[in-house]
């Protein structure tokens, strides 16, 4: 997943400054995950919300915003073939 990740986005975002702005988006969302004993492929759209509302209580709204956008592209990312098997999260699951 974390291939898959990487790849995407640095095959799609030419600019360094939004590539790194995703990148710190998405190392937080998977900390926040980790931190309360997520595996990605457990990640639901109400652990998104809570996620998000955490972050409204220290960043402005544009913020939330791109970091919605970072979890959003993580999940319609092309899968590689080695992420088929643990895909982390289902269109109906999540965002």
């Amino acid at each position: 997943a974390a291939e898959r990740f990487f790849t995407f986005f640095t095959d799609t975002i030419r600019n360094k400054n939004t590539r790194a702005a995703y990148y710190r988006n998405a190392r937080r969302f998977f900390e926040w995950a980790r931190d309360r004993g997520l595996a990605l492929k457990e990640i639901k759209s109400f652990h998104v919300s809570a996620f998000i509302e955490e972050l409204s209580q220290t960043h402005s709204a544009p913020s939330l915003k791109q970091n919605l956008a970072t979890i959003r592209i993580y999940r319609t990312a092309p899968r590689l073939p080695s992420d088929r098997k643990a895909a982390p999260c289902r269109n109906s699951d999540a965002v």
